[in-house]
């Protein structure tokens, strides 16, 4: 009696195991301490949070801030049009502290704190991404944090009247129409670096996104289509480094795909096949256009019916096939809390692998994936 033979004829591949590694460059000193909590006992001070910019950038800070210096005092938030030295300068009685958050240049963030005595001042500019993302928000809430914490912890923390005239003017000088202070000093001193946990080195920052995607790649002629949902983790961050002016991201990536129940039918058997599809790789590419390539291994399941008596149908079994991956990923919504992003990938195997009938000797192919796999994904991720 012929038998109905599947995965006959396959060449041998080899993979290699894949080793991917993230360097990250940090700089700095030692960590300061945060922000402590006040003692039950003793009355909550009053913080003035006044932010210069944008309607959208002052709500975002607002709703990220207000929540955690409630643990460090009351909060009075306000907009305002542009930092006036006079106001920083002066001594306050009606708040311990107060803090002006500049974002007036979308890619920098300029601080400035001052103690009620109008004796003590922190000054602390850094970059931004220019969207004022959530790395950006994250840097700006820490930077806040730490600063207020020096200044309510040490009385002698920070600059004196003196520097802080000149960080101002030298900020007045270098923004067109600002008004400078009354009396600058002639030699200003070089600013406090930014904390060791600010955005530094070659990443701005990392962060791990858990996505949701439904891929369809057709596999063969006459239009049969591997399709299924998946699930894939993936770790990127902005690098410092610009192409064409455009900001840098890099990461990695693994993914598992389902491979729904597809059944082929031939003119003598009909072939059923179902598997998982993992992956995994490394992600390089702008914020909204991303490349991504990798490998990994298509497990399917084969069985078997044969459509005349005189063939037996060859018993269930797993087949294994390396596969390398490539896709162009493109966002096509990007929210604050989750980005879809769609995909034009294809999946390329190094070996052929054909299913078909073995009657008498002669082998009949029935169906014969292609080696190289065109497809489509749309992926919601979520940070």
């Amino acid at each position: 009696m012929s038998r109905i033979r599947f995965g006959a004829e396959r060449g041998r591949a080899a993979a290699r195991s894949l080793s991917f590694v993230v360097a990250l460059m940090l700089s700095g000193a030692a960590r300061p301490q945060p922000v402590p909590a006040a003692s039950p006992t003793a009355p909550m001070p009053s913080i003035e949070i006044v932010v210069v910019g944008r309607a959208d950038a002052y709500e975002r800070l607002h709703a990220l801030l207000d929540r955690r210096l409630s643990a460090v005092g009351s909060t009075t938030w306000s907009r305002a049009e542009r930092v006036d030295a006079g106001e920083v300068l002066a001594a306050s009685p009606r708040h311990a502290l107060r803090c002006w958050i500049d974002l007036g240049d979308r890619r920098r963030a300029r601080l400035t704190f001052a103690a009620r005595s109008g004796e003590r001042f922190l000054v602390r500019d850094f970059e931004l991404s220019g969207d004022l993302d959530e790395i950006d928000r994250a840097a700006v809430a820490e930077v806040i944090d730490l600063s207020l914490g020096a200044l309510l912890e040490d009385e002698r923390a920070g600059l004196s009247r003196g520097e802080t005239e000149a960080l101002l003017a030298n900020r007045a000088v270098a923004t067109p129409g600002a008004p400078t202070p009354a009396q600058p000093s002639p030699a200003p001193p070089v600013a406090p670096p930014l904390p060791a946990d600010a955005p530094s080195g070659l990443w701005r920052g990392r962060r791990f996104e858990l996505g949701v995607f439904y891929a369809a790649e057709l596999v063969a002629d006459g239009l049969p289509i591997d399709n299924g949902p998946g699930l894939s983790l993936a770790l990127s961050g902005e690098t410092r480094r610009h192409v064409f002016g455009a900001r840098l991201f890099s990461g990695g990536w693994t993914s598992a795909r389902l491979l729904l129940p597809e059944a082929v039918t031939g003119t003598d058997a009909k072939v059923r096949l179902v598997g998982v599809a993992p992956r995994m790789g490394i992600e390089l590419g702008f914020e909204r256009l991303r490349l991504r390539i990798g490998a990994g291994w298509d497990f399917v399941h084969v069985s078997s019916e044969a459509s005349s008596a005189a063939l037996a149908p060859a018993g269930a079994h797993w087949t294994s096939m390396f596969a390398c991956e490539a896709a162009i990923r493109f966002a096509i919504v990007d929210a604050r809390s989750s980005h879809l992003w769609i995909s034009l990938l294809a999946d390329m195997l190094p070996a052929a692998v054909d299913y078909g009938v073995d009657a008498g000797g002669r082998f009949e192919a029935t169906f014969s994936p292609w080696l190289v796999r065109p497809g489509l994904a749309l992926e919601l991720m979520f940070p």
